[in-house]
């Protein structure tokens, strides 16, 4: 019967991991858009705004009629307007995996802080390019720079997304690297753009990390440095204290199970 006991114990030491994923349908934005849909970029709920069990800090300021950088969420879907007025629409047209609301990124040259809870490991993410970053590359605009994206065959230009996963400020890992538009794939412009639809990004290698920095890489300089994210899975992980307990009561219940 000790050995029933053992076995028992051995088995209820391995923690119960629960898949949460944030998905921002708990949010509902309300600065309108003319194209559709509704944005938040921290002029209303500043200085954050929180999904689930995670919370994302904005950058707006009243400065200059209104700017922002940081994090904002958005329900918008117009795939077609170019320009700054439409900086908050996803390419795909929508969130990920057919949902709504998804939140977008946007500061050049420096990286964008995700702090993750305790008691939360890294499991995936989703990632896209925003329209008005596509729609940038599409009509080969150049605007804001000396030539457009992938106007110079000698030049491969790259919009990119690091993300980088630290634990008390030291790396768990490499840094992740999501290409997000690449003027090396292809002679057609359209081609650029590495996906019109939302890229599954795999974070168990930085599951242990308690803070996440997003990072937009833009050779080219002047396409707007814009990322859309969604569906951010994290794995719930017991403290072990209530693993112990669970141990426990488990052993008392098969002890009075012997002896009855």
């Amino acid at each position: 019967m000790k050995h029933m006991i053992l076995c028992g114990a051995v088995a209820s030491l391995s923690p119960v991991v629960n898949a949460v994923t944030v998905t921002f349908e708990d949010l509902t934005p309300t600065q309108l858009y003319a194209g559709g849909g509704a944005f938040e970029n921290g002029a209303v709920d500043q200085p954050n705004f929180q999904s689930g069990p995670l919370t994302f800090e904005t950058g707006y300021s009243s400065d200059f009629g209104g700017s922002w950088q940081g994090w904002a969420y958005s329900n918008t879907t117009d795939v077609t307007t170019p320009g700054f007025g439409n900086q908050y629409s996803a390419f795909p047209g929508g969130g990920g995996n057919t949902s709504s609301t998804y939140v977008v990124g946007t500061r050049f040259g420096q990286p964008i802080d995700l702090a993750i809870p305790a008691g939360f490991d890294l499991s995936s993410l989703q990632l896209a390019i925003t329209t008005y970053a596509a729609q940038y590359i599409l009509s080969a605009d150049d605007s804001f720079a000396t030539r457009s994206f992938g106007g110079d065959d000698s030049i491969r230009d790259l919009l990119q997304v690091e993300i980088k996963g630290l634990l008390g400020g030291t790396e768990v890992a490499s840094p992740l690297i999501v290409t997000l538009a690449d003027s090396g794939l292809s002679s057609v412009r359209s081609e650029y753009i590495t996906s019109n639809d939302w890229i599954d990004v795999d974070l168990t290698s930085l599951a242990d990390a308690d803070q996440l920095e997003f990072t937009i890489i833009n050779d080219q300089g002047g396409l707007p440095s814009y990322f859309a994210l969604d569906n951010v899975e994290l794995i719930a992980v017991p403290e072990p204290s209530s693993t112990m307990l669970s141990l426990g009561v488990f052993g008392v219940f098969l002890l009075r199970r012997s002896r009855s």
